[in-house]
Parts: structure tokens; sequence; C-alpha cells
């Protein structure tokens, strides 16, 4: 294999990042929990940092690609775990 300097790059960097986010049914010291949903984010480098910077208006990275994949975990989701995540809870009659 051919040293960086010789394939034109200029350094040998991780361009792009993939965040892995989990939502579970409670909080780890409540009780054994339940993965609700998972989601995966892609985002360039250079988005990421160049968020917060006097030169880039907005504040979050332009998201590549996103994944998001929910799951019935069997279990009650607790109100700590709601609230923490702002999701609404609900049940055949609405929102609990």
């Amino acid at each position: 294999m051919a040293p960086v300097q010789d394939q034109g790059c200029v350094q040998n960097r991780i361009r792009s990042f993939i965040v892995l986010d989990l939502e579970t049914t409670s909080l780890p010291y409540d009780k054994p929990v339940k993965i609700t949903e998972i989601a995966v984010v892609a985002a360039l480098r250079e988005h990421i940092l160049g968020c917060g910077s006097d030169t880039v208006e907005i504040s979050v990275p332009r998201v590549l690609s996103k994944l998001t994949i929910c799951v019935s975990p069997r279990r009650m989701i607790s109100s700590g775990a709601a609230d923490m995540t702002r999701m609404l809870l609900y049940n055949s009659a609405g929102v609990l």
C-alpha cells in the first residue's frame, strides 16, 4: 500500500460519523430495561465540526442518512423514561 502522501490525500482521518441512539422502557437503575427504539444517524465530519461556528448558521449537522426502528418491548414504558425522551404514551383509548 502506498503512503498517504503518494495517494494525494491531505490527511488520513475519519470523514463521516454514525451515531447510535437507544430508547428503553425504563432507566437502568430502576429495573431491567427493554429496548423500544433504535436510531442510527450518519453525518459528515465537516458538518459536525462546522456546527456552532461563526460561519455556519445551522446549529445541527446535516444528516446524510437515518434509520429508525421501533421495537415492541413487551413491557410498560416507565413515566421517567417517557419524560426524559419526551415520548407520549398511548393506549387504545388515547394518551395514558
